[in-house]
């Protein structure tokens, strides 16, 4: 893409000519910083490599993110469809550390209100079934780095999509963890980076939390479900514990083509308790 037809694009949307400085990446997205020439205002722009992505952070804010509570999120500013970008109000911050209580404890508040958004499902897969096709594919991909009988051991946990017949889709932000949180010089936090936002069940956004900081620090998970004002009951605890199971899995089929050896330790280490 050429980079002046994003600069004028921006210019346009912002409504004074801006200087861009190439921030670096974030997953497979480019990152910017805008500054304004006249103001010295800050924006951050983002660059989506995936159509997909583009269009489901996108959809985030026009949707469901303007109904979250003020001063949670980035300002949003707009698109620019023709360069697949997202640009919003530069948000300062520092990044969470994964034992901070407090911000577990507000990023519960924060998932509470995400989840309680009204939601009309289109999707005519029941959730049982999108789940075990979700099972299919990721054994599928790991078959080369698992051994059959490391298989066999999570499929007691993997095989049960009866877990989700009652379970329904909700507003799910589907990569929620201190990676995705900053904590701003006033104490307060701000949520970034609904790129894989979309309805999934509820189980989904607590996927990131159990598979890291809360396996090492049992304190953050105590702290979290205190904002989010509820626990899991068992059979939704199996249900996190299949899903759980389903990301190492599924991380692990990931690495099988992207030569990843880190991420591929890291999948096995989370799969260490069932295989062993």
């Amino acid at each position: 893409m050429d980079i002046q037809t994003l600069i004028a694009e921006l210019e346009l949307l912002v409504g004074e000519p801006v200087a861009l400085q190439r921030l670096g990446r974030r997953a497979s997205n480019f990152l910017w910083r805008a500054v304004g020439q006249r103001s010295r205002a800050r924006w951050i722009v983002k660059q989506y490599r995936a159509g997909r992505g583009f269009a489901q952070e996108w959809a985030a804010y026009r949707t469901f993110v303007p109904g979250l509570p003020p001063r949670t999120t980035p300002d949003f500013v707009g698109a620019i469809a023709g360069c697949r970008s997202l640009v919003w109000g530069e948000v300062v911050g520092e990044p969470v550390a994964e034992n901070d209580l407090a911000a577990h404890r507000r990023a519960g508040q924060f998932l509470r209100s995400l989840h309680s958004q009204e939601v009309v499902d289109g999707d005519q897969l029941p959730v049982s079934q999108a789940i075990a096709l979700r099972v299919q594919r990721a054994v599928g991909g790991a078959h080369k780095l698992l051994h059959g009988a490391e298989l066999a051991r999570l499929r007691p946990v993997l095989e049960q999509p009866e877990l989700f017949a009652a379970s329904r889709r909700v507003v799910c932000h589907r990569d929620f963890g201190p990676h995705n949180w900053l904590v701003q010089n006033d104490c307060s936090y701000i949520f970034i980076d609904f790129e894989h936002a979309r309805h999934d069940v509820v189980e989904a956004d607590f996927v990131k939390l159990a598979a890291g900081p809360w396996r090492r620090f049992p304190a953050a998970q105590e702290a979290f479900w205190q904002g989010y004002g509820a626990v899991l009951r068992p059979q939704a605890r199996a249900r996190l514990e299949l899903l759980v199971v389903l990301h190492g899995l599924s991380t692990l089929a990931w690495t099988a083509g992207a030569r990843e050896p880190a991420r591929e330790h890291e999948a096995r280490t989370l799969l260490a308790p069932w295989l062993t």
